[in-house]
């Protein structure tokens, strides 16, 4: 077992680069997913799905969906706006559709299928949040627009959430 050192610095500079270029490569710090590991009596999180969104326990799997943000834009007297009744709706039947698709989904092992139904592992993202903007008239990079996100992430967090504990 041969000790290999590298220059961290340099290799840092070298995946900010890359990642900046395209995205690529993801780092993942173990001991921040711990500290949102909702599941910690089934262990520590050492995975993530292919993508990287969603971290995951051994033998564990998740379904993903998204909401077109692009779609939840209505007018008001000529003035555009959210429509936050329409991100509930969407929100509350996403997550009920995607946990269906849990007891429907067949794993390829029997490990993972029974870690999935007892998991029950659902990950709701978005779309369309620049279109969204467009559309509302608002700078990307304004405080407007970034206040904007936190608002509608809060909302279709606290919707999903009380969807999957219904």
């Amino acid at each position: 077992n041969k000790i290999v050192k590298i220059n961290a610095k340099k290799t840092l500079e070298t995946i900010a680069k890359y990642a900046h270029a395209n995205g690529e490569p993801g780092v993942i710090f173990l001991d921040r997913l711990e500290e949102g590991n909702l599941l910690k009596t089934a262990g520590k999180l050492d995975a993530t799905n292919p993508c990287g969104e969603q971290p995951l326990h051994p033998y564990d799997a998740c379904n993903l969906g998204s909401l077109n943000l692009a779609n939840i834009v209505t007018q008001k007297n000529r003035d555009p706006q959210v429509d936050y009744k329409k991100i509930e709706k969407i929100t509350r039947t996403v997550v009920r559709f995607m946990d269906n698709i849990n007891d429907l989904n067949k794993g390829p092992i029997p490990k993972i299928e029974e870690t999935m139904l007892n998991h029950r592992r659902i990950g709701l993202g978005v779309m369309g949040f620049a279109d969204m903007l467009v559309k509302l008239k608002i700078p990307y990079d304004s405080k407007k627009g970034f206040d904007l996100a936190e608002e509608i992430m809060e909302k279709i967090n606290n919707f999903a959430r009380e969807e999957s504990y219904a």
